[in-house]
């Protein structure tokens, strides 16, 4: 039998729990919030599938723990130190794809490269994940959760600009603190 490591197991675990928490959402009528523990177990089946190829670090996943848990708890309306949640969120989201991304492309290029398509990959992905919000608002209108508009989402279109910002200078973040360190490990 194939040994497991600590990140299989972490995976393991959240899709358990973002099952069982979602059928709980289901149940008490927070169907909005119960797609977005569906997204929750997606991630964590990708990680599962791509850690180790794209030589994901046990430091990276309990970082990129941050943004999952911070989304999942959904207190979009909330402000720390004058920065809104939602700033947060979409920050600690681009330094660990920034992080993922830079760790796996230096491999191949050189650091610039590499630095240079983190954070465009990073921006993109950010953007495509706003184009989601956007459909789901759409398709399903006002809500809580990544694929509604509402608490958090504040100025329409503005909005979306300030998340693919806050990605962005996460990405940035996460790519100079690859950079600065050997390979996060």
């Amino acid at each position: 039998m194939k040994k497991r490591d600590t990140i299989w197991y972490i995976c393991i675990i959240l899709i358990i729990v973002f099952f069982i928490w979602g059928i709980i959402d289901y149940i008490f009528g927070n169907i909005d919030l119960a797609a977005d523990r569906l997204y929750i177990i997606l991630i964590s089946l990708l990680c599962i599938f791509t850690y180790k190829k794209l030589r994901i670090s046990k430091t990276v996943v309990f970082l990129g723990l941050i943004p999952i848990f911070l989304h999942a708890w959904g207190n979009y309306n909330a402000v720390w130190f004058n920065i809104p949640f939602d700033h947060v969120l979409h920050f600690t989201a681009g330094v660990v794809i920034g992080m993922i991304f830079y760790n796996y492309l230096q491999l191949k290029h050189s650091k610039f490269t590499a630095a240079i398509l983190a954070l465009c990959i990073t921006a993109g992905i950010g953007s495509f994940l706003e184009i989601i919000e956007f459909i789901g608002y759409l398709i399903g209108g006002e809500g809580r959760g990544i694929f509604y508009y509402g608490a958090g989402d504040v100025g329409e279109w503005s909005n979306a600009i300030r998340d693919m910002i806050m990605n962005t200078f996460g990405a940035i973040a996460g790519i100079i603190s690859s950079i600065f360190s050997k390979r996060v490990k």
